[in-house]
């Protein structure tokens, strides 16, 4: 039976923010294998082996050598397969603002790797650095320079993909950075471009340009996507009704959030519930 909301782990890491763990999802770790969210950023390398992770509405399937990584408030699960590797979890206050940044904007967050020796000796630094009976100061300075290495190195592995049309640093991709971390934080309670705009401190066709140029669309389209990403979990994973799912995010005329969400994707949210079946259950 499907649950009124869905699941976040919450603290589950050290005091120190890190845990590093042999990848090893098999059956009996059930809630790993429902639909659930994390607050906190998971890095998982397949050494060998193959994995299905669900992502959202992506079924991202990790064969031999590769690589994935998770966001804060993502809903994901696994599917058991056979598997070597290691896992990663990190809170996001550990990783340097501009690393944590790149990571939030990417669009692909799984990749094939070739050679994978930097990242599990990283992996493995971390690890044994936990290990310590009493972590001291200096240790934990140690475990946060080499999760922000591996950060980094995640963000150049994932920049060869990414296009160089635009420099990463320009003023443009500043501000789109910027709303879309600041879209994640809001779309609840703010569904307007000039209350981005405002939040932003530019002008609402300054923010609509600019987006345009740096991804092909418009602020409106980011609101609608964000928001219905959100509406779609909670239809494919939860019981909530259309109209209990309205008002969660911030609707309140639950009619016109049913015509805003067919207009958007082509179903309404009960032709689109009975279109998907929760392959978690």
């Amino acid at each position: 039976m499907k649950r009124k909301k869905i699941p976040i782990h919450i603290d589950e890491l050290n005091e120190v923010g890190v845990s590093v763990q042999v990848l090893n999802i098999d059956k009996t770790k059930t809630h790993l294998l429902k639909a659930h969210r994390d607050e906190y950023y998971i890095f998982l390398l397949q050494e060998k082996g193959n994995l299905k992770v669900m992502l959202d509405f992506d079924a991202i399937a990790l064969n031999s050598s590769s690589f994935i990584f998770i966001k804060p408030g993502q809903v994901h699960y696994y599917l058991p397969e056979k598997s070597l590797g290691w896992v990663v979890k990190v809170s996001p206050a550990i990783i340097e603002k501009k690393l944590r940044d790149y990571l939030d904007k990417l669009a692909s967050q799984s990749v094939a790797i070739a050679d994978n020796h930097k990242l599990v000796s990283i992996f493995k630094l971390i690890d044994d650095t936990l290990q310590s009976s009493n972590i001291n100061t200096f240790e934990v300075k140690e475990i946060q320079f080499y999760v922000n290495a591996f950060a980094a190195m995640v963000c150049n592995v994932f920049s060869s993909k990414e296009s160089r049309n635009l420099n990463p640093q320009s003023r443009l991709m500043q501000i789109k950075s910027t709303f879309k971390q600041l879209l994640k934080e809001h779309f609840r309670t703010l569904k307007k471009p000039a209350q981005y705009a405002d939040l932003l401190h530019i002008s609402t066709a300054y923010l609509n340009e600019t987006l345009v140029n740096t991804t092909g669309f418009s602020t409106s389209y980011w609101i609608q996507q964000e928001l219905f990403l959100e509406a779609k979990r909670l239809l494919h994973h939860t019981e909530l009704t259309a109209k209990q799912i309205a008002f969660e995010l911030g609707f309140e005329d639950h009619t016109y959030f049913a015509r805003l969400f067919k207009k958007v994707n082509g179903l309404t949210p009960i032709d689109f519930r009975k279109a998907y079946l929760d392959l978690s259950n």
